[in-house]
């Protein structure tokens, strides 16, 4: 298989993590980790560089909702990730970084509505 790019979205560590974890879903695979996961991939979209759209589309197809791991498997992720190339729009290099610096409020704020209706 060729280089991938894989993000891990971790907690941070909380008293009596376990309960607040179990009560709000957001243990593996859990309803509140799938939201997370869901909602950066469709964040991240207009920053992954487009060509054909294989790169896009191997985020999604190789990504486990839930798993708490956003997944690009293709042969040329890595490289596209990490050097920087022509921009078009707003597409980067080390898009997850410049999503969560420009929607860090839109996915707080949509956890915490999630969390409020649990």
């Amino acid at each position: 298989m060729g280089n991938y790019v894989e993000f891990r979205l971790k907690t941070k560590k909380i008293p009596k993590e376990d309960r607040v974890i179990k009560k709000f879903g957001c243990e593996k695979n859990g309803p509140m980790q799938q939201i997370i996961d869901s909602e950066v991939l469709w964040l991240m979209e207009p920053y992954v560089p487009f060509d054909t759209g294989a790169l896009r589309d191997a985020g999604v197809i190789h990504t486990n909702i839930g798993s708490g791991k956003i997944t690009y498997i293709c042969d040329y992720s890595r490289y596209q990730y990490y050097i920087p190339m022509n921009h078009h729009d707003q597409t980067t290099a080390y898009w997850f970084e410049k999503m969560k610096k420009d929607k860090k409020e839109q996915i707080l704020r949509l956890v915490k509505k999630a969390a409020q209706g649990k």
